[in-house]
């Protein structure tokens, strides 16, 4: 991958797991509820939650694996503006998966139905942001953008 990695540090003291029954689940403040908990949900779990705190993204824009149309994928997280347009697209990977164009190929599937301008890529470990312009040219930026220049297509 291009050297553009964005390092974050979610605040892990603000992930609630529990085990049950021998199987550990964590909460999910966006859904409402517990999920199973497996290397890729603690990730997008940890990453979505640095959104919200860190960077003002409010949980009720942000839409979790939902079937990506015309597809028989889901996407892992898509953020929206406050009148509903798509801004974001999030693919998140358990932290062994090395983010590669194998990754990049995947999420450009998924947008090709809905022509989002930012892309994120995470495995805990890296993550990478894109921004596209008119152009349709990627720029790796060098940081997440917060909210509220998100909603400025800054």
């Amino acid at each position: 991958m291009i050297d553009f990695a964005i390092n974050i540090t979610p605040d892990f003291s603000k992930l609630n797991i529990k085990q049950a029954e021998g199987k550990k689940y964590i909460f999910d403040i966006f859904r409402k509820k517990y999920i199973r908990l497996s290397p890729e949900e603690f990730v997008r779990q940890a990453f979505l939650q640095y959104l919200h705190y860190k960077k003002g993204y409010p949980k009720t824009l942000i839409s979790i694996e939902k079937m990506v149309k015309n597809t028989k994928g889901r996407y892992d997280a898509m953020i929206y503006s406050n009148s509903g347009d798509p801004l974001m697209l999030i693919e998140c990977k358990n932290a062994e998966t090395k983010l590669n164009t194998k990754v990049l190929e995947q999420i450009s599937r998924y947008n090709i139905q809905y022509g989002i301008p930012y892309w994120v890529i995470t495995n805990g470990e890296e993550s990478y942001c894109l921004s596209f312009s008119e152009k349709k040219k990627p720029e790796y930026l060098n940081d997440i953008p917060n909210y509220t220049e998100l909603i400025k297509g800054k």
